[in-house]
């Protein structure tokens, strides 16, 4: 797999942000996970490859995740994105956070 070309998250020093178009290209090799809350869930685009996982429940370790990829975490703006990548990372789980979340991706890609 290609190295994702990543920025240092102004909010998170160690998360790596990743643009949306990089999520895109790698919607197949990566687990996609989205952390939006619900009615944010329904208001923007959904991608079918990513599972939905309210970020109180991931933080309470309520869910498994599959630690034999790379995860990319995805929110509405990429706030709470980055705390489900740094709580991923203290983990030990390999995990990016896309940069301004389903709101850049509606703009980038108008879905």
């Amino acid at each position: 797999m290609k190295t994702f070309n990543t920025k240092t998250n102004p909010n998170f020093p160690q998360v790596q942000d990743i643009n949306c178009e990089q999520v895109k290209e790698y919607l197949t090799k990566a687990a996609l996970i989205d952390v939006r809350a619900q009615g944010e869930y329904e208001d923007l685009p959904k991608l079918e490859e990513a599972r939905h996982i309210l970020l109180d429940e991931l933080l309470e370790d309520k869910h498994q995740l599959d630690a034999s990829q790379p995860i990319i975490f995805i929110c509405r703006s990429g706030g709470r994105s980055a705390k489900a990548t740094a709580w991923a990372l203290e983990k030990g789980l390999t995990a990016y956070n896309m940069a301004g979340g389903m709101l850049r991706w509606k703009d980038v890609f108008g879905l």
